[in-house]
């Protein structure tokens, strides 16, 4: 069965999803912005600038993921966050070798667009577990840009137009954490005292905070224990978002009950067990986890196994499962 170019996988209790996981690889780059300066003057309050106009080349349109950066490659510079409360988003190069992408963000909030900036953001390391990100100036907003949140994937994008943008946040690369704060519009070369900072006069504030999340071990355990239990329904509350948007409840429901009693083959589950869970990651911009989950039944015909490696992907509601591959 294919839905949306998604595999489904049966004969471990509930369906895996196992073709997905370039979604979990690789999070949303905006693609490298030319910069191109025009005739008209937008410039911030202390350092007057002429104004850039970002444009996005014809084989880069929208959010896409760059091919010349690999996000997995911490060398690479490329720190990448999620706030799934505040429905923000922001990607930041802060690797002076990276020339490409150091000084790059891209700031985005959910229903307001895609923030990227006209020229390269000031980036200070303090220390290993400081890293500091400032930008005042002319930059652009895609107001059509949609993302997935849960997984970073864009979903559409637009025409950036010119508006002033301040940036200013701190990263933690070590733990993968940040705190980043962004204004949007405002009147030129005015500015208002608060405790959010400077910023312009009339100026939309958006804040991104990125937290390490909380083990998923109660997570994992809770899908043991469903699966035990044959809780089909309860086990497709514990699957992503995007998966439960392909695949009904009905539908889960009806199949799934069905894949389980054929893998049994009139043996009966007697053990459901599970390896150490990895240490969560969000290097992608998401966090996700993973760990092996291995069911025993027992019948007249003897004992079979099935193992299968579960990907564990942490959305606003918790910990989900996402993906994984069977190891038969």
């Amino acid at each position: 069965m294919k839905l949306h170019l998604t595999q489904f996988a049966r004969g471990a209790g509930f369906v895996l999803i196992i073709a997905t996981a370039v979604v979990l690889t690789a999070p949303l780059v905006y693609g490298v912005l030319a910069v191109r300066s025009t005739e008209s003057q937008v410039s911030d309050r202390d350092h007057p600038r002429p104004d850039a106009t970002p444009t996005v080349g014809a084989q880069s349109p929208g959010p896409v993921a760059t091919p010349s950066v690999n996000p997995q490659d911490l060398s690479a510079g490329f720190e990448a966050f999620t706030d799934l409360h505040r429905r923000t988003y922001t990607w930041i190069g802060i690797e002076p070798a990276n020339k490409q992408l150091f000084g790059q963000f891209v700031f985005y909030v959910e229903g307001v667009g895609t923030f990227t900036p006209g020229t390269t953001a000031k980036v200070t390391k303090h220390s290993r577990n400081d890293v500091e990100v400032s930008y005042d100036g002319p930059g652009s907003v895609d107001a059509a840009a949609k993302m997935d949140l849960e997984l970073d994937r864009s979903i559409s994008q637009g025409t950036p137009t010119p508006i002033l943008i301040r940036l200013d946040g701190h990263i933690d690369p070590d733990h993968h954490t940040a705190e980043i704060n962004l204004w949007a519009g405002g009147k030129e070369r005015t500015a208002e005292h608060g405790d959010e900072g400077d910023h312009r006069a009339g100026a939309t504030h958006y804040q991104l905070v990125a937290t390490r999340p909380e083990s998923p071990t109660d997570a994992v355990n809770k899908i043991v224990r469903l699966t035990k239990a044959q809780d089909w329904s309860s086990l497709y509350e514990l699957c992503d978002t995007s998966y439960r948007s392909l695949v009904s409840k009905d539908q889960w429901l009806q199949e799934e009950p069905a894949a389980f009693t054929s893998w049994l083959a009139g043996a009966n589950l007697t053990d459901v067990k599970t390896s150490d869970i990895t240490t969560p990651n969000g290097d992608a911009g998401y966090w996700t986890a993973k760990f092996t989950l291995t069911l025993t039944a027992s019948g007249t015909a003897g004992t079979q196994t099935h193992s299968s490696t579960v990907i564990l992907v942490y959305e606003a509601t918790g910990w989900h499962m996402a993906t994984g591959t069977n190891a038969q």
